[in-house]
């Protein structure tokens, strides 16, 4: 009935301790394990007590995004529950997800997650997750924390419900993923897109109501309405000012969420120093690959169209399972968002026919 995934990383204490915590509450426990080849051989003999523990060790590709369809092959129950070392569902959830999903009468949920938590208390902060779902009926797309698409109906948990990201649990590893946001480059339709999908899950909006129709209806309606009068097309990556819009309205939500409402003038400031940076690196890596900036540009563009996990070739978990094979056997010398990001640049300049990185290419998926 229900398999719990869980993606772990040189954290395997947490992820175990999850993994126990949840075992009278799930059918199936997968862990996808990317650790340093000694954890890794820890975490496989602690679990070996737990006959309901799965464990399918990866090569570490900086963040666990990529790998969420190769977690999910190996889910073998109709319902999943994805969820992170740091994070734990209250008891409530853990105590009713099983009669919450036989009970169900749509295709995911909704669920809080306090974003400040403790064991024992929360601040107010919350975003909303689509976490629980039904096997087949998501469609993860993005560049970074890529974000599921449901295909069914969408139904949200009362405030009962709600998972815990735990403050006490972080897990402090060096983590370079926010390279990732070089990527990051919208064109107009992206932007509208975007910004919808903000808006969406903000308010935890079930696209298919009468209520999420008006709102999601409205945004499209003001953003088209703005690009219609000021001259610009859909493919067209948007404009400096936009970019330092889009980010202040994200920050701006944020801080909302978080009762920290600061300086609008300090948060502009801020929003621009980081545009700032971003375009400096996004110069630095262009020259690293030698790109030009309209080939970044058509990146970003390939990647929101199909996400990341979509254009490596991550929907077929073969795909991993080769990649993992020639990394265990040292023919694969890099490793984390440096290797994703130059699978991601081989396999654009192969199929552009750019010229040829330095080194023997990995893309050959």
């Amino acid at each position: 009935m229900l398999s719990l995934l869980i993606f772990s990383r040189n954290d395997i204490n947490n992820a175990l301790d999850l993994a126990k915590s949840m075992l009278n509450e799930v059918d199936q426990v997968v862990i996808i394990d990317s650790s340093d080849e000694n954890e890794h051989k820890k975490l496989v003999e602690n679990a070996k007590p737990y006959h309901k523990i799965e464990i399918y060790y990866t090569l570490p590709l900086g963040y666990a995004d990529p790998l969420r369809h190769y977690g999910i092959s190996k889910c073998k129950e109709e319902w999943i529950i994805y969820l992170d070392t740091d994070e734990r569902p209250n008891d409530s959830l853990a105590k009713d997800i099983k009669n919450i999903i036989s009970k169900a009468k749509c295709d995911a949920f909704a669920i809080k997650r306090y974003e400040e938590a403790t064991a024992t208390s929360h601040t107010q902060f919350f975003t909303w997750q689509f976490r629980l779902f039904k096997k087949g009926k998501v469609l993860f797309k993005g560049i970074i924390h890529e974000q599921p698409e449901i295909n069914g109906k969408l139904c949200t948990l009362g405030e009962e419900y709600f998972i815990a990201h735990r403050i006490d649990l972080m897990h402090h590893e060096k983590n370079d993923y926010n390279k990732m946001l070089l990527f990051e480059m919208l064109s107009y339709k992206q932007y509208n897109e975007v910004f919808v999908d903000y808006i969406r899950k903000f308010f935890a909006l079930d696209a298919n109501s009468l209520k999420g129709k008006l709102i999601i209806g409205f945004s499209n309606f003001i953003l088209q309405a703005y690009e219609t009068l000021s001259f610009k097309k859909p493919d067209q990556e948007i404009r400096k000012w936009d970019y330092l819009w889009f980010y202040f309205i994200r920050t701006l939500a944020y801080g909302i969420r978080q009762h920290r409402l600061d300086s609008l003038a300090r948060i502009w400031k801020e929003q621009k120093k980081y545009l700032n940076y971003l375009e400096g690196e996004r110069t630095k890596l262009a020259a690293q690959y030698s790109l030009s900036r309209e080939d970044l540009f058509n990146i970003s563009q390939i990647l929101y169209k199909e996400g990341v996990i979509k254009y490596l070739g991550f929907d077929n978990p073969e795909n991993i399972d080769k990649l993992t094979k020639e990394y265990k056997e040292g023919k694969i010398m890099e490793k984390g968002i440096d290797l994703t990001m130059r699978l991601i640049v081989e396999k654009y300049k192969k199929e552009n026919k750019k010229l040829n990185m330095k080194g023997e290419s990995l893309w050959y998926l």
